[in-house]
């Protein structure tokens, strides 16, 4: 539950929101907030589950090739310009990943 709940957070608001296009209209009552709320949590964390179960691989690679940047920087090797390169380039792929529209 803790690996996916960062991903509930960010995906429930579109969860919800592709629910209710999907749903006939209907008016927002007690009954209604029991009756949607189970489905509603239960799609969010599938779509969490499956958007931490894509970016595990990419997460993992990150992780190691930070790891390799942090060695090269803490023994002071020739290589450093190199990991420094790769720094920047996972930096950058970062930030395309996260704002690509």
């Amino acid at each position: 539950v803790e690996r996916i709940s960062l991903a509930v957070l960010v995906l429930h608001e579109r969860v919800e929101l592709a629910l209710l296009r999907i749903l006939p209209p209907y008016e927002w009552d007690l009954m209604m907030l029991f009756y949607q709320f189970p489905s509603t949590f239960a799609w969010a964390c599938l779509a969490a589950s499956l958007l931490v179960w894509v970016a595990d691989p990419l997460s993992s690679n990150a992780a190691y090739f930070l790891g390799v940047l942090q060695a090269a920087a803490l023994h002071g090797h020739w290589r450093m310009p190199i990991a420094g390169a790769l720094g920047g380039v996972v930096a950058m792929l970062s930030y395309w990943a996260f704002n690509v529209s």
